[in-house]
């Protein structure tokens, strides 16, 4: 759809002018993604904000199954991936929420940075520390594989 196009090219102008229209935010492309994951995939906050105020489907899933915060998390972008999941915490999403590979947030936090803050966080909120992907591996183990000591430390 436009709206898809204009986030993939972080169009925010455009963005706004269709919203102005009321096009779906929850429209689907032929992956099955959302506008929400493109946003989510390319760090745009600005624009993922647009789309969450206009009640976008945060727990919508692409054709692969991944809902948005795995696109956030896949990519490597920490702000984007706090982000979201500040907006999944605020609207009582499921913290456990296993994307197609059966990684939750925790897995990605523990495996993708450093950051024993975003894994507290987490924890704090009732995220499973002994849940396990699809490989059977918990977050302490993606932790381990990826050499984040730090965060090793409080799984």
């Amino acid at each position: 759809t436009a709206l898809h196009w204009a986030t993939k090219s972080n169009n925010e102008t455009v963005i706004k002018l269709l919203l102005a229209r009321d096009v779906s935010v929850n429209a689907t492309d032929n992956h099955n993604a959302t506008p929400v994951h493109w946003a989510c995939g390319n760090s745009t906050i600005p624009i993922l904000k647009l789309l969450v105020d206009r009640d976008a489907d945060l727990s919508a899933r692409d054709g692969d199954g991944d809902p948005p915060i795995a696109w956030a998390a896949e990519k490597g972008i920490p702000d984007v991936f706090e982000y979201m999941l500040s907006l999944l915490l605020k609207h009582g999403a499921d913290i456990d929420a296993k994307d197609s590979t059966g990684s939750t947030a925790l897995m990605y936090a523990a495996s993708h940075w450093d950051d024993p803050e975003m894994c507290e966080i987490l924890l704090e909120h009732g995220a499973d520390v002994r849940a396990r992907d699809n490989e059977g591996r918990k977050a302490w183990n993606r932790a381990h594989e990826s050499g984040m000591n730090a965060t090793k430390k409080i799984l």
